[in-house]
């Protein structure tokens, strides 16, 4: 049984944000501190991302794990009203997977912090060290046409390098 009325619940659930959680905050801090710089909730991009690392093509979704069906045990459902939250909580996972493919298809890397996860200083420092380490594997390197090329790219690209004086014919040299 629920300690609060129907409508007393409803008014909490209300309150709750989609956007500046703590959570949110204290990742965005800490990304911040260690000097990487970003963009917050793009509406042009699907699922409308926390955090968005445009140079790197990387998106951060920071998700409670209550709303987001996690399987910790904050992401339990309630035990008043199981139906409606089952249909709830089950979309909003749906509707997830379906932006995070969306995405991915598109050509960015998408990462997903859970909340339950960054509840501690060492949750949170490991947590931003994978995010870190990401957005620097993939930021574009700025390149002497204005255009720009990933880090991967260059890297595979560096690879096939044979010299200065060679056109990539196998018989003679340019």
């Amino acid at each position: 049984m629920d300690r609060f009325s129907r409508d007393d619940r409803s008014a909490v659930m209300a309150r709750v944000g989609s956007e500046d959680s703590a959570p949110e905050l204290a990742v965005r801090r800490e990304l911040h501190r260690r000097g990487l710089r970003y963009s917050l909730h793009r509406k042009d991009l699907p699922g409308k991302p926390d955090v968005v690392f445009r140079n790197a093509q990387t998106v951060l979704f920071i998700h409670g794990c209550f709303w987001h069906l996690h399987s910790c045990k904050r992401g339990r459902l309630p035990k008043s009203n199981r139906r409606f939250w089952r249909k709830k909580l089950e979309a909003n996972r749906e509707r997830d997977a379906r932006q995070i493919r969306l995405l991915r298809g598109a050509g960015w890397k998408v990462i997903v912090i859970w909340t339950c996860r960054v509840s501690t200083k060492l949750g949170l420092t490991r947590a931003c060290d994978r995010v870190e380490a990401v957005v620097r594997q993939r930021r574009r390197l700025p390149v002497a046409n204005g255009h720009s090329i990933s880090a991967t790219a260059m890297t595979n690209a560096s690879s096939d390098y044979r010299g200065p004086n060679h056109c990539g014919a196998e018989e003679r040299s340019c």
